[in-house]
């Protein structure tokens, strides 16, 4: 049997894989990717906001922030580097965002939230932050509720992470990415060779980064990644031609509502963390993510659903990325959550320029992300 070589092979074809792959091909590495195309892909089914700012508790810590906000600004330059009509292909567009309260108790989240984005010292990269109404909102989204109140922030940006994926998986395959469809298998040797169907694969390093099937695919090497499936289910709406270039909405209380061009809105999204996940629509979840969404926009009810997608976000113990080697010459890229559009292009690149070491000094270290840290090992062989 003959084995083909190359300098990376990537296993998985989402965000952050595309992302690597296209970006070795760039640096002129023999490149292979490795596509199973299982239904639940984290990828196809994501939302597409990419955001410097999370509403959950550490969200707002400076190494976090620092992370989130250089693979925000990586979309700039990437859109670039991917040539003229990029950010059509991938409907990329910087919108901006409103966090929104819905009640109360989250009326305080919102002035705790907006107290500490005051005092963050973002230099020239701060965004514009106002307070908002829903009232203000209506012109570009009729369906809300006049009486909410948010903070606005305008750095926010919303992408088609399946289109962008594509169009990196593109770019490489025009470069000389060779493409390989099917469930690979990896075989522990001198050397870790990647097995599809009757081809057999051989790369200086094996990049990993196929979410919530990693851990079975690494399972022959030896090597426990602790990847807990956090199942979503997501709708698709028709949209009013306000959509397309409307702010990402986002509340405390976890909906969140997004336009595209088409016009289509997206809505969701569930989380149910563990277990096995299933890419089946479930009409509880359906029901779910309607009632969510129609406490903020109660127009939407009369809007038609599109499509419904469930996905798998691939999350890790401590709620970290999942990046770097795990063996020799084998690295992961995963763990990413529902951080998987924002942050996913930045670290494939970073995971391949480290191979080569031209990764830049001016980027936040990413040794904290490492696979092997205490916090991101399965504590039943701690």
């Amino acid at each position: 049997m003959s084995v083909r070589t190359f300098d990376v092979v990537v296993v998985g074809a989402g965000i952050a894989g595309a992302a690597a792959a296209q970006r070795a091909v760039e640096l002129g590495l023999t490149t292979a990717v490795v596509e199973a195309g299982r239904p639940g892909r984290a990828t196809t089914a994501g939302a597409g906001i990419i955001s410097d700012y999370g509403l959950e508790d550490g969200q707002l810590h400076r190494a976090w922030l620092d992370l989130v906000r250089s693979s925000t600004a990586e979309y700039a330059a990437l859109m670039a580097r991917l040539g003229d009509g990029a950010e059509r292909r991938a409907r990329y567009g910087v919108v901006g965002e409103v966090v929104l309260a819905t009640t109360d108790g989250e009326r305080q989240e919102l002035d705790r939230f907006r107290h500490e984005l005051d005092a963050l010292p973002l230099g020239e990269g701060r965004p514009d932050v106002q307070r908002v109404t829903g009232g203000d909102l209506r012109a570009q989204w009729p369906a809300i509720r006049r009486d909410l109140e948010g903070v606005s922030i305008s750095s926010t940006a919303r992408v088609d992470g399946s289109s962008l994926a594509d169009l990196l998986l593109e770019r490489a395959r025009t470069g000389g990415a060779a493409w390989f469809q099917g469930a690979a298998r990896l075989q522990p040797g001198r050397r870790v060779t990647v097995h599809v169907g009757d081809d057999v694969l051989s790369g200086g390093t094996v990049v990993v980064a196929a979410g919530v099937w990693s851990p079975q695919l690494l399972a022959p090497l030896g090597v426990p990644l602790a990847v807990t499936p956090d199942r979503g289910q997501i709708l698709h709406l028709a949209g009013g031609p306000e959509a397309a270039d409307a702010p990402v909405l986002k509340t405390f209380g976890g909906p969140y509502l997004l336009g595209f061009p088409g016009p289509r809105i997206v809505i969701g999204a569930t989380h149910e963390v563990g277990g096995t996940p299933t890419p089946e629509v479930r009409a509880g979840d359906q029901l779910a993510v309607l009632q969510h969404a129609f406490a903020v926009a109660p127009g939407l009810a009369a809007h038609r659903i599109l499509e419904t997608r469930v996905g798998f976000r691939p999350a890790s113990p401590d709620g970290l990325p999942l990046i770097g080697p795990v063996a020799d010459g084998v690295s992961v890229l995963n763990g990413l959550g529902s951080w998987g559009l924002t942050l996913g292009p930045m670290l494939g690149r970073r995971l391949v320029d480290g191979l080569l070491d031209v990764d830049d000094a001016q980027q936040p270290d990413l040794g904290f992300l490492s696979p092997m840290r205490p916090d991101a090992v399965p504590a039943s062989i701690r």
